[in-house]
């Protein structure tokens, strides 16, 4: 059993029922357990680790505070999912909401190599730019082929930062395992990692680490609901003038 560090409950019984309602709580097996995860566990049930929902919505709240300095400050934070089960509605949300986004495998260099990266963008707005002129209609349907094949090689790249013109300020991520080379390059270029983290995750080197089921669509859901908001208050912010 993992010792629950002592906390008095901060919780309403409406907000603790809401998040056990979403599956927020469950985390892995012991055999998957990480060291670094033992401060946001609650205990075991069945073997299946319990993170703690307390600390869970304390470290939102954290996470929401410095997402909205960086949005008040108009700095960019790109999103990063890449479990097949959370994808699909990550990039509805993402799209709608106008976020930037990776809904691919993380590609090196995307951080530490970040003018080449643009050098990429650069040519992938070109490539459109020329789908959409004349010019292309008088190419051969084998040119014409390869034209479209290649942009639908970029746009599911790299199409969710395709309008990304400087380094984030942060990255966001809704799985931790699946990304420690995103960190990684985070780390090592000064950009501060928010991230929903399972009791699988090393989060050694998450700056801002949100407690939670990554596995779990609707935990995932109420998480980004939060999460835009803050994004949609900060965004209609008015420094006062001095």
């Amino acid at each position: 059993m993992v010792k629950a560090q002592a906390t008095s409950s901060k919780l309403s019984k409406q907000k603790r029922e809401l998040l056990l309602k979403t599956g927020i709580h469950f985390g892995h097996k012991k055999s998957r357990r990480h060291p670094s995860m033992i401060p946001y566990l609650y205990g075991q049930y069945n073997h299946i680790y319990i993170i703690d929902v307390e600390k869970t919505e304390q470290k939102l709240k954290e996470a929401l505070d410095f997402i909205r300095s960086i949005v008040q400050q108009e700095g960019k934070i790109v999103f990063v999912a890449s479990k097949p089960n959370i994808c699909n509605f990550f990039e509805r949300v993402a799209q709608e909401n106008k976020l930037f986004y990776l809904s691919e495998r993380w590609v090196g260099g995307t951080l530490t190599n970040f003018k080449t990266i643009q050098k990429r963008l650069k040519y992938f707005k070109e490539l459109e730019e020329r789908r959409k002129s004349d010019e292309f209609k008088h190419l051969s349907k084998k040119e014409q082929k390869d034209i479209l094949e290649e942009l639908e090689r970029l746009q599911k790249t790299w199409g969710g930062i395709r309008d990304l013109t400087e380094m984030p300020k942060a990255l966001f991520l809704l799985d931790v395992p699946n990304n420690y080379l995103a960190i990684k390059e985070a780390k090592k270029t000064g950009v501060k990692v928010i991230a929903i983290c399972d009791s699988d995750a090393d989060i050694t080197n998450v700056d801002y680490p949100i407690p939670a089921n990554d596995d779990s669509l609707p935990a995932v859901k109420y998480i980004l609901e939060q999460v835009l908001k803050s994004i949609k208050k900060a965004s209609s912010y008015q420094p006062s003038k001095k």
